[in-house]
């Protein structure tokens, strides 16, 4: 009698504990695959809201080119200098980095997922009902900029003003916490500049809060 009790404890034993395995097994595994959903939702929500705080802070503040960047040319008409105002652009990074927060003001947001996708297999992904999971999201944002040059025909160099916003993002979701970063880029304003233009051109840019230093950046051949 003692030993079939024995053998019956160990038995449901073995049941509880295979029940256990199997269930953290599926645990780990869903959250494998919400973080990549919410992942994903966080980077576009991030990324539509930088995107759209570069583009109201540059159309409510009327910005163009000849705005944040000048010219200078030699007495032959020749570009001898191209010089980025930096104090506009300081200004502009600091409104870009309020219009984002703003946009990302509710840190709560929802996320749907097949339960097909949560098998995480190749036959069920998509299919089966929506399963609703919360998501918080908390990130920061190093914004600066960035000068490019594109070869626009003869003697023609088209200069771009790129914003570029560095993100660290932390996302919980599912009982966890996982953080990851990644980079955005917005054209801010471009111009073709006509005739010759120099091998390099001096900007001075922001290095420190309290310094400034000379970038110089080589774009000839």
């Amino acid at each position: 009698m003692h030993n079939k009790i024995k053998y019956v404890f160990i038995r449901w034993l073995s049941l509880l504990l295979s029940i256990l395995i199997l269930f953290v097994f599926i645990t780990l595994r869903i959250r494998v695959v919400v973080f990549e959903f919410a992942k994903s939702s966080a980077k576009n929500i991030l990324i539509n809201a930088s995107n759209k705080a570069v583009l109201t802070v540059l159309k409510d503040n009327d910005i163009k080119y000849d705005d944040i960047s000048r010219i200078y040319r030699d007495s032959n008409g020749n570009v001898s200098d191209i010089q980025i105002d930096t104090t506009k652009i300081n200004t502009l990074k600091a409104l870009i980095n309020n219009e984002m927060y703003k946009l990302t003001d509710s840190n709560d947001f929802n996320i749907k997922i097949p339960l097909g996708s949560l098998i995480n297999n190749e036959f069920t992904s998509g299919m089966g009902p929506r399963l609703n999971f919360k998501m918080s999201i908390a990130h920061t944002a190093d914004i600066n900029y960035k000068t490019a040059f594109v070869d626009a025909g003869i003697n023609n160099v088209l200069h771009q003003i790129i914003i570029v916003t560095d993100i660290d993002c932390s996302v919980l979701s599912f009982g966890t916490t996982r953080s990851f970063s990644f980079k955005n880029e917005i054209l801010a304003a471009e111009s073709v500049i006509a005739g010759a233009v120099p091998d390099s051109y001096t900007s001075v840019y922001e290095t420190d809060p309290n310094e400034f230093a000379d970038d110089v950046f080589n774009y000839g051949k």
